[in-house]
């Protein structure tokens, strides 16, 4: 059986693994019985999901400020710029 301080590494090395299979048996068990590391777990989710969320936010913001400049340089290529 499990430990709760195991748990975080088994929740990762598993979730790597998810394309294959879903969580171990004896993850899955500890969760059952251990209400702390189901919050836990649900917890990193969320930070998970928050992380993903925002990385995918500043790619796009990225994306924008670089089309941005690249108007601004063709713009200023074309006579548009200084004297």
């Amino acid at each position: 059986m499990l430990v709760c301080r195991d748990i975080p590494h088994r929740w990762a090395s598993d979730d790597l693994d998810r394309g294959q299979r879903g969580p171990s048996l004896a993850l899955r068990m500890h969760l059952m019985i251990c209400r702390n590391c189901r919050r836990y777990i649900r917890e990193l989710v969320a930070i998970r999901q928050a992380a993903r969320e925002l990385a995918a936010d500043d790619a796009s913001r990225q994306e924008k400020f670089e089309r941005r400049v690249r108007e601004m340089v063709r713009g200023n290529g074309e006579g548009g710029g200084r004297k």
